[in-house]
């Protein structure tokens, strides 16, 4: 009787709180880091973060990541990016950047959104930032977002204690997308009139 309770409280927590419950991951930070540079990425609000080499431009350097990112039979789309040369190729992403910050940059602040619809749409996001190439770090984090979370804050840093520390540019970031949405909304019976339900 005593479990029954719980579980029955759990699942009208669950029901009380909507999706909120899916926002409570927060900020989460890769880092890469030869002794002499250090770069790190941080994004909030995801579920696991990732780090590879060179411009992540398909799905299998995304997937290459293992964990979450992995997804087996299914891929990963890229639905768009935005860098420097090109602009915004997202509808669906969409980044404004703190004063100081930009394209090149290598002290990066910044706010992310997502376009309205988006968890109507997809079930699985993720925001890959891809930066200058260095043959000994890392060029490139990926966060898998935090389902149903819509907006938040982003940053990168490269910091070099001696000399080197080539590479590192803000270049570009890209949203990555996979299933079906996880947000239904549900349609109510609209009464006829006079009939009492």
């Amino acid at each position: 009787m005593k479990n029954r309770s719980l579980v029955a409280l759990a699942l009208t927590s669950v029901i009380a709180t909507g999706f909120s419950t899916f926002a409570n991951a927060g900020a989460l930070s890769c880092i890469s880091t030869d002794g002499t540079t250090t770069r790190t990425w941080s994004f909030n609000s995801a579920e696991a973060c990732g780090m590879g080499e060179k411009n992540p431009n398909a799905s299998e350097d995304i997937e290459g990541l293992g964990g979450l990112f992995n997804l087996g039979a299914t891929d990963w789309d890229k639905a768009g990016g935005i860098d420097n040369d090109s602009g915004d190729g997202s509808s669906w992403l969409n980044i404004t950047f703190n004063p100081g910050s930009g394209w090149g940059g290598k002290d990066i602040s910044a706010n992310w959104s997502l376009g309205t619809g988006f968890w109507e749409t997809f079930g699985m996001a993720v925001f890959s930032v891809h930066v200058g190439n260095n043959k000994d770090l890392r060029d490139f984090a990926a966060f898998y977002i935090t389902p149903g979370q819509y907006s938040g804050t982003w940053s990168y840093t490269q910091q070099t204690t001696a000399k080197g520390g080539d590479g590192g540019g803000l270049s570009n970031a890209h949203l990555w997308t996979a299933g079906t949405g996880i947000i239904v909304e549900e349609e109510f019976p609209v009464p006829e009139p006079g009939i009492l339900m």
